[in-house]
This record gives C-alpha cells, structure tokens and sequence, in this order.
C-alpha cells in the first residue's frame, strides 16, 4: 500500500496536560512525526451525515479562521467580538423593539438549562417512566439565571446576532420591483442527531474555543504547518412539519463535495412576504431583522459535533465543531428595522397564509385589469398535445417548438383584446374535422367558436381559423 502523500498523520493523544514525548504513529509506510504539540481533550462524536471535510465548510469557518490567522503555538481561548444581548422578550402587543435588538443570548439559554437536571442521563436508580418524566417537565419556576420564567424566547436569525454563518440555515432577501414585493426567505436544513432523529436545525451563532498549531509530516517527508480549531457554536431545532419547518420543502437543496461525490443536505423553511415601494426595499434591505418568537419545548437540547477529514499537505487545517440547539415551538416571526426597532411585520401560522393568499388574490385582480380576457383551449379527446398556432392581441403568431410544433395542452393565455386560433392542414376536410375536437373556455365559461375557412396562397394549405373577443 501507498500512503497518500498529501496526508498527514499526526498521532493524537487524549489527555489534559502537554505532551512532554514525541512519538511515532506507525503505518504501512512508515512512521509519520509529529512536532511542536500541542493537544486538548475534548469529546467528540463524528456524525457520518456531516463527515465532508474542512474544504466544504471553509466559507463559514473563513470569519473563524482569520481570528487565529496568525496565532502561535498553545494559544489560549479565543472568543468573538462581544454583543450586548437582549434580557428580555418583547410582548405581543409590542410596536418595537428597540434601536439595535440582538434577541436573547442562546449560550445564556443553554447554560441556564445545563444547570438543571433535564439534560442529565438516565441513572441506574431511576425508572424509565420517572426519567422520562424529568426529561420532559422543564423547571422554569426556579427563575434560573438566564431563562425567562415563562419559557418564552425570541431570536435574531440574521444580522450582527447571527454572527459566524453556518450551513445550518440563514435568512435570503430577495426584491421585485414589479411587484414591489421583498420576500424573506428563511432557509433551515435538517440534521442528524442519531437514529430516526433528523430534524430541522439553524445556527446562528459560532466561536473558536481554542486554536493550536504544529507541524505534520507524512510518510514521504513532506512537512506543513498544521491549524487546528475546536469551535463551539449554538442554534435551534425544532419539530418536522411545523408551519416554519413544513416537510417537503426545499429538498436537497444544498450539497457538498465529498470524497468524488455528493453529499445531500435536506432543506426546509418558509417565505415571507413584505410588500413595499423600491426606494422603501432599498433603504431598508441592509437593516431588515428577523426575529424568531418560540417557546422552549422538550426535549429542550440537542448536540451534534462534525469532526473535518486528517489535515493534508494541500490542505493543513483540522476543525472540530461542536453545536448545542435548543428545542423550540416556533410562534411567531417578527420582521423590525434594526436602526429604530420598529416592527414592519408579524407572522403566525394562519397569518402567514392569509397573507400571501391576499397577495395572490390582489395580483389576481390587478392582472385581470390589465387583462381581461383568459383563453383555455384543449382537445375533447384528452390529448396532452396539439398542432395549431394562436395569436394574442397583435403580438406575432406563435406555435409550439420543434419541425412538427407542437403545443402542449390545455393551453392557457391571456389578452387584452381577442386571442386567434388557427388550424391548417392540406385537406380541407381534415383541417375542419381537427378544428372540432377543440373546446373552448373563455373567462371560464365554456364556448363555441364560429370557425373562418380559408387557404393560405402561400403555402396552399387549408386554414380554420377561430377568434375570441370580449363580449
């Protein structure tokens, strides 16, 4: 066997104090050395559906990884810049939030709730009916450190308070300026936290705990200096097929190079409409927040820990990162202006719906205006396709694609004066025969057209043709 000779094997040891030894991690090959160590002990789980390799999250670790860009050898604890969290959760009736809301501190959420005993194992001396019992009543009338009494929460999905980035979700704007509508797309994808527990997931928040630095050889000599990164970041979960979480949505929407091949990562979340004028959409977009309002639900925590691939010569760095979620019943999204707080926006389930179904209807309308006549055509054998060419208003003639074109049906278009249909063939009998298979609505009603027979000079065929007007 060959060894790769862009991997390097660094012996890693599990203790808490530094190695005062070199040793020697053998192989096929050859021993690989490692210099200038220094270790951590730190608990890991490598979860396989996130097993992808440090390649495929540099973009969300880049921010992390200029923190310690130069660092040295032992660094100490590194943190990010400090953001002053929110102490409490606005109440319903709330107009704003205040210049600058950043929602609540979910590693102050998830301390609080280390702190209890919901988050211990099962003990040997306690049954599976009392364990799952603690598992699922939540004391939050101990007012303990950190955690509203009611269990109410309320996070920034984007902004300053969402710093570090993550694969795990985000929050997309996007503007038409037809329809004056800015859509918030809220993005979240599902992770794995074990067997049959995959649920959607968003991080929002990521800190390099410590940093370290040596130098890895392979089995050929070649030598490079190794970063290596122990990351803790915190986030979200929530069930599958809530109204911010609903299945089938988004799937497999991002994917990752792993190992020659794809690895799929399922998506799901919501969109959000907010109708405004182009000059409103482009002051506001860069200061547009999403906030999320939940409530804390069992079993209130969960982890996932991704372990990246042996660091290489092409690639010396190493990354471990470890995200602890809080469980959440989504209840609501508010949608603020950071600068002054004020709230532009809020959403529930059946708010969300009427919303956009009030959108839809006013398009509706305001297509119907502009035109008013809708024309369905289709064949009254059941055939998905036919051969004609049709006409809207004066626009040029148009036919399906392709030598024999083809038009796939029931075909549906719109105008603002009369819509031409029109059937050729180079017998006449045949181009009346065709001409009758078709039915006809118009407006929804149906119609039956007075065919005009003709031929064409040019091309010395048979021509019906059939015009629809507003009455």
């Amino acid at each position: 066997m060959v060894l790769d000779p862009g991997g390097l094997r660094p012996w890693r040891y599990n203790c808490l104090s530094d190695i005062k030894e070199i040793a020697h991690f053998p192989d096929t090959t050859g021993s690989v050395r490692k210099r200038n160590l220094c270790v951590w002990s730190v608990p890991m789980r490598i979860e396989p559906r996130f097993h992808l390799g440090l390649k495929a999250v540099l973009p969300v670790l880049s921010a992390l990884l200029c923190v310690v860009e130069a660092t040295s050898v032992g660094q100490a604890q590194v943190a990010g810049p400090s953001l002053g969290y929110a102490q409490k959760v606005p109440v319903d009736a709330s107009t704003t939030v205040g210049p600058g809301y950043t929602g609540l501190d979910p590693a102050m959420i998830v301390s609080a709730l280390e702190a209890t005993d919901i988050t211990e194992p099962k003990s040997v001396y306690e049954t599976s009916a009392d364990y799952q019992k603690r598992r699922a009543t939540l004391p939050i009338h101990g007012n303990l450190s950190g955690l509203p009494p009611d269990g109410r929460l309320a996070f920034v999905l984007n902004g300053p308070a969402a710093r570090g980035g993550s694969t795990l979700g985000g929050v997309e704007l996007s503007y038409d300026a037809d329809k004056q509508l800015m859509s918030v797309k809220i993005d979240i994808a599902k992770s794995d936290f074990g067997p049959n527990a995959i649920f959607p997931a968003f991080s929002f928040q990521s800190t390099v705990l410590h940093s370290s630095q040596y130098t890895g050889e392979n089995a050929f000599g070649a030598t490079a200096d190794v970063t290596s990164l122990v990351i803790g970041g915190f986030g979200i979960t929530a069930e599958n097929g809530t109204w911010l979480t609903p299945l089938g949505e988004l799937s497999a929407r991002a994917s990752y190079q792993q190992s020659g091949s794809l690895a799929l990562i399922e998506h799901t979340g919501v969109t959000l409409p907010l109708q405004m004028p182009p000059m409103v959409a482009k002051d506001i977009s860069d200061h547009l927040r999403v906030l999320l309002i939940c409530s804390l639900t069992s079993p209130w925590l969960r982890q996932t820990t991704w372990v990246s691939s042996g660091a290489t010569i092409q690639d010396p760095s190493e990354a471990s990162i470890t995200t602890k979620f809080i469980h959440v019943s989504p209840e609501a999204i508010w949608i603020f202006d950071e600068r002054d707080g004020n709230i532009i926006a809020k959403f529930t389930s059946s708010s969300l719906k009427a919303e956009w179904q009030r959108i839809a209807l006013e398009y509706e309308q305001a297509r119907r205006k502009l035109y008013p006549l809708k024309l369905e055509a289709a064949l009254n054998e059941g055939f998905s396709i036919g051969v004609f060419s049709y006409q809207i208003d004066d626009q040029p003639e148009q036919s399906g694609p392709g030598p024999y074109g083809y038009i796939q049906l029931p075909l549906v278009v719109e105008a603002k004066n009369q819509v031409s249909i029109t059937v050729r063939d180079k017998d006449r009998h045949q181009a009346e025969a065709y001409a009758k298979c078709f039915e006809f609505k118009l407006n929804g009603v149906q119609v039956k057209p007075k065919w005009q027979t003709g031929k064409n000079p040019m091309t010395h065929r048979f021509e019906e043709v059939a015009t629809f007007k507003l009455p």
